[in-house]
Parts: C-alpha cells; sequence; structure tokens
C-alpha cells in the first residue's frame, strides 16, 4: 500500500481498501499477479464512488462511470511513464503489444 497524492483522502480510500482486504482474507504470500487485479477494480471503484476526479486516467480514457472500471481498465494506468499493472501481471511482456491486444478485446 501506499498513500500517495499528499494523504488525500481519496488515495486513503483506495489504500484502506486494500487494508480491508488483507484484513478480512489474509495478506497475499505471492508476488503480485494477475489475481490481483480484481482487488484494484475494487479499490479503483472504491475511490471512484468517493472522487471520480481523482482517478488515474488510463491508457483506455478517463472513468466517466462506475463499470468503467475493469481489468482492461487498471492495466492501462501509467505511473511514472511505466504500466504499472502491465509489469507487474506479465513481466517481460512488451506493454505496447499488451495494450494493442487489449484494445482489440473492446
Amino acid at each position: 500500500m501506499d498513500i500517495a497524492n499528499n494523504d488525500s483522502i481519496s488515495n486513503g480510500i483506495h489504500e484502506s481498501s486494500h487494508g480491508y482486504d488483507w484484513w478480512k482474507n489474509g495478506k497475499p504470500t505471492v508476488g503480485y499477479g494477475g489475481n490481483f487485479i480484481p482487488v484494484e477494480e475494487k479499490a479503483y471503484s472504491r475511490q471512484f464512488s468517493y472522487n471520480k476526479s481523482t482517478l488515474p486516467i488510463s491508457y483506455f480514457g478517463r472513468a466517466n462511470f462506475l463499470n468503467d472500471i475493469n481489468g482492461r481498465w487498471v492495466l492501462g494506468i501509467q505511473s511514472g511513464g511505466a504500466y504499472i499493472y502491465i509489469e507487474r501481471n506479465y513481466p517481460g511482456g512488451k506493454p505496447q503489444d499488451i495494450l494493442k491486444t487489449l484494445r482489440q478485446l473492446k
């Protein structure tokens, strides 16, 4: 968990979602893999419900509705110029190739 954006409430809501999941289900014992995308979907959905304008913009656009937040949208998020969820879920994969494939899955 990483509280960012000057400790904003929105980010705190996102990260506390992870904290709740860990409390409820136990801390994950495996690396950050594909099965964590639903966890991020839920955290971004909670953040959206508080203040949608605080969400990052994905390669696939801005989340304007709650159902815009899905695995494809999460994989398109960049942080520091890197597609962090692609790198964590597809180690060694080329982000542009993965994004191209995801774009076709509309």
